[in-house]
């Protein structure tokens, strides 16, 4: 098999958050990222077109999947797909653990982890 060789750096120009891509697929001569943290804008995915050996965010490339009327919930986005025209995006479907801090004790550190990880219904997705 093959290895895969670092050819250069691709620059996401106009990312919204500037960070946290986490999927990137190819659909109609455009890259379609999705991020695992949430935006200003709710959970999007965010269109961009070629700009030399870079892509640039598209003016009209911002596709909102949260459900209108309802409170927002970070979706840890964390797959995308294209099958033909049916771009395909997926949650993490992971539960939140309780976290650690420096500044608490060992035994109160590790009964956070040992205690129960937190559901994330708005996680568990699948989006066409």
């Amino acid at each position: 098999m093959a290895g895969i060789q670092a050819t250069g750096i691709v620059r996401l120009i106009g990312m919204l958050g500037g960070k946290n891509a986490s999927a990137i697929s190819f659909w109609n001569q455009r890259a379609l990222i999705v991020a695992d943290e949430i935006t200003d804008r709710g959970n999007v995915v965010q269109a961009f077109e070629p700009d030399g050996a870079d892509f640039r965010a598209a003016a009209q490339g911002l596709t909102v999947l949260d459900e209108p009327g309802q409170p927002v919930e970070e979706m840890d986005l964390e797959g995308l797909a294209v099958d033909g025209q049916t771009v395909h995006v997926l949650g993490s479907h992971s539960s939140r653990r309780k976290k650690t801090d420096a500044g608490k004790t060992c035994a109160k550190n590790r009964a956070a982890l040992m205690s129960s990880p937190e559901a994330q219904p708005a996680r568990d997705v699948l989006l066409r």
